[in-house]
């Protein structure tokens, strides 16, 4: 298959390793036994993920434990976390 370059806003081309992860988990997530877009954003395997990103993120961008990092949908968001 030949592969396409996307620079169009949104995400761009992601490596062929991430989009086989996903694929697999797409029915199963880690043996959970629903995919991610099934699964209760309170559960305890959501809130692992979230707390994984955050792990990441931190690393990523050297963030201390002291530091503030949150993950936001929409930027008006940001506000009420500010106020």
């Amino acid at each position: 298959m030949k592969r396409v370059y996307n620079f169009s806003a949104g995400p761009a081309c992601l490596p062929e390793e991430v989009l086989r992860e996903a694929a697999e988990e797409m029915l199963d997530y880690r043996g959970c036994g629903m995919s991610v877009m099934e699964m209760s954003h309170r559960s305890k395997v959501f809130q692992g993920i979230i707390d994984e990103a955050e792990a990441d993120l931190r690393e990523l961008l050297s963030i201390p434990d002291t530091g503030f990092a949150a993950g936001v949908m929409v930027a008006a968001s940001i506000w009420s976390l500010l106020l």
